[in-house]
């Protein structure tokens, strides 16, 4: 029975991560390394474009092509250092042509604006080196409006703290717009977020507590606000970029918090109402790197490490920060260490990671959005001693016993098969008002036999539990 029981559940496993997670593409260093970008969709969203700071011809980085199903993989540009070294963020497409940033390289050595077409990687040009004067090694994306270009540079500028500048993408007119004097915050690391003609932004350090800023700027360079200042207890070092939604925008601190391992947080776009939605704790993740994305009433994101096997995860959150979700942990076979961010395809999400893969250099990675929720391991997640599911195995009729106070609340209780097919739904209600422990019984003897999964969720959307039932017949 033992050995029936593994394989069962190791058969299960391997169902249920083949339905929510495939890696379509590891990096060998010969074909790129170290992905620390996003991935973009090509126009008619067959494609996706990427970088990666190492590896390619020259071990500088390249730029690369890919089928979303994750075949057809080449590098459309190699990088020299002449022409820019070690590019970052994610690639912003225009009119045809794929515009970016490198960290290094170029004439000054730091670091260039480029832009290169989407067929063949041909007409690479450098449109503009940065030489410290006007900013140094930019670590975020480009935006686009209006034929024009903003980002930022993380160092560098008239106080060698980053600055935020445009340029028009045929690479004239390049205006020095703001530069960061570390009162007003210093060395911003992600990309900037326009929400009606405002651009937003964070930077790492500096502002009244030295823990970073929100920013506000207009885009010709005006009305420069400190929004927002972090400090301990409320979320420090952001690395990433904000996201809108709304009249909200939304983020995360790679440091601090409750369990000082990072937080989600969303806030006004007008400064006010700032507001922690998530405390990362190691198990639902830790030390987020990168940005989220929103859909609908959900968001999206990745930590750089945590989960359990302390690689990071892809995770989901409902914009009032409820009904967290885990959707998958990295475990550096599958990949690990994601830095980027997530973008969406439809019902898929599409990601890279940094480490790990097949050839430890990284992979890309797709995930199915409507087979994961019923995978989540929430931080909310129960004891042996708290809940009890027996018999284990049974004939399809088993019991969930409740032995704890902060349990005893009203929520559902969901049945997955093999396939992630939901085969039972129905309320779980524990009498709060009884001394002794509180059950329900669950049939599933109209199923056939083989291995199961319950969830048991809050009328928040917080999974309480999760476990596997083997049914025999």
């Amino acid at each position: 029975m033992q050995k029936l029981l593994f394989t069962l559940t190791f058969l299960l496993s391997t169902l249920f991560c083949v339905a929510q997670f495939a890696d379509i593409h590891s990096f060998n260093y010969t074909n790129g390394g170290d992905p620390s970008g996003s991935l973009i969709l090509s126009a008619d969203s067959t494609k996706v474009y990427g970088m990666t700071p190492n590896g390619g011809a020259n071990n500088y980085g390249c730029i690369f092509v890919m089928d979303t199903n994750g075949s057809n993989y080449r590098e459309l540009y190699d990088f020299n250092y002449i022409d820019g070294a070690k590019p970052f963020g994610s690639l912003v497409l225009a009119g045809g042509n794929l515009y970016g940033v490198t960290r290094s390289g170029g004439i000054n050595q730091d670091g260039v604006i480029f832009q290169v077409d989407t067929v063949n990687g041909g007409r690479y040009r450098d449109i503009f080196n940065f030489n410290y004067t006007n900013g140094k090694s930019p670590n975020g994306s480009l935006i686009i409006y209006k034929n024009v270009l903003y980002g930022t540079t993380d160092s560098g500028g008239t106080n060698g703290q980053g600055n935020i500048f445009s340029i028009d993408t045929n690479g004239t007119h390049f205006r020095d717009m703001y530069n960061f004097n570390g009162t007003s915050g210093s060395y911003p690391m992600g990309s900037l977020t326009m929400v009606r003609n405002k651009l937003y932004g964070m930077t790492n350090t500096g502002g009244a507590h030295t823990d970073g800023v929100i920013f506000s700027i207009d885009t010709n360079g005006a009305a420069y606000k400190d929004m927002f200042d972090f400090t301990s207890g409320i979320g420090t070092l952001p690395y990433g970029s904000l996201v809108a939604g709304g009249n909200a925008l939304f983020g995360m601190t790679y440091y601090n918090g409750l369990h000082n391992q990072g937080v989600l947080f969303s806030i006004d776009t007008n400064g006010s109402g700032y507001k922690i939605l998530v405390n990362f704790s190691g198990p639902n993740g830790s030390d987020p790197e990168g940005s989220l994305i929103v859909s609908g009433n959900r968001l999206y994101g990745m930590t750089s490490e945590g989960g359990i096997n302390a690689s990071g995860n892809v995770f989901s959150v409902k914009t009032n920060g409820t009904g967290f979700v885990k959707m998958f942990d990295f475990d550096n076979i599958n990949g690990g260490y994601p830095k980027g961010d997530l973008v969406l395809d439809g019902n898929s999400l599409l990601g890279m990671t940094m480490n790990g893969g097949a050839n430890s250099s990284g992979v890309v990675f797709k995930i199915d959005t409507n087979a994961v929720s019923y995978l989540a391991v929430n931080n909310l997640i129960t004891n042996s001693e708290e809940l009890r599911v027996y018999p284990n195995p049974n004939n399809g009729r088993f019991t969930i016993e409740v032995n704890s106070e902060k349990l005893k609340v009203n929520s559902v209780a969901e049945i997955y098969n093999s396939l992630g097919q939901k085969v039972y739904s129905s309320p779980f209600i524990p009498d709060s008002y009884r001394d002794h422990n509180s059950s329900f019984i669950i049939d599933l003897s109209g199923q056939p036999a083989g291995i199961y999964l319950y969830r048991i969720i809050t009328e928040a959307g917080d999974l309480i539990s999760s476990g596997k039932v083997v049914v025999e017949k």
